[in-house]
């Protein structure tokens, strides 16, 4: 039947072992070599531009601790702003700051993920008037056009945007964030511009 033709069967073989732990290793290579499913290799996966940022935020000691309220006035993650929306970051200094991050890596990224992130922001700025929302996107400079229409849609509902991958704009974002912290805890932020 069909298993004979994937099967090929050969004369039995042979080898010697000095003892068992070389008989061990010996049987376990040919498992390796003519039994088992070779290993794939995993290709490591990108981090996602919130990973990033919060990590930024982290190392400059201004992210939240996991479950700490908003009222701490440092950065909290995931922000509920309506019935299943969510800035991916929110501080509060006397006005509401909030960002959301969206992924515009790949080759032909899907509007309606932008399209989220403004009904987000919108959505946000309705319930707050003292709301300031922010989207970083993410995309290598020289594909900026080929995205145009998403940062269009995202800059009509933002109060900035910023691209991840350009240098400058990545700082001129965290400064937004640093420089709110920075009133909540001024004297926390002129130490650390001093270290």
């Amino acid at each position: 039947g069909s298993l004979d033709r994937q099967l090929n069967l050969t004369k039995l073989g042979w080898f010697k072992a000095r003892n068992p732990d070389d008989y061990e290793i010996q049987v376990k290579a040919i498992i390796e070599a003519l039994v088992a499913r070779p290993k794939t290799i995993k290709k490591a996966k990108e981090s996602s531009i919130a990973t990033e940022i919060a990590a930024s935020f982290r190392s400059a000691e201004i992210l939240s601790a996991h479950g700490e309220p908003l009222e701490s006035g440092k950065v909290v993650r995931n922000f509920a702003v309506g019935a299943g929306l969510y800035a991916d970051f929110a501080l509060k200094n006397g006005s509401l700051h909030l960002a959301t991050t969206v992924n515009l890596t790949s080759s032909n990224p899907h509007i309606g993920s932008s399209a989220s992130k403004a009904i987000t922001m919108d959505k946000a700025k309705k319930a707050n008037d003292r709301a300031k929302a922010y989207c970083v996107y993410a995309v290598a400079p020289s594909r900026k056009a080929e995205v145009n229409e998403h940062i269009s849609l995202l800059g009509d509902y933002s109060d900035d945007i910023f691209n991840w991958r350009d240098d400058d704009e990545q700082r001129k974002f965290k400064r937004i964030f640093f420089d709110a912290y920075g009133s909540n805890f001024p004297t926390q932020i002129d130490e650390m511009a001093r270290a």
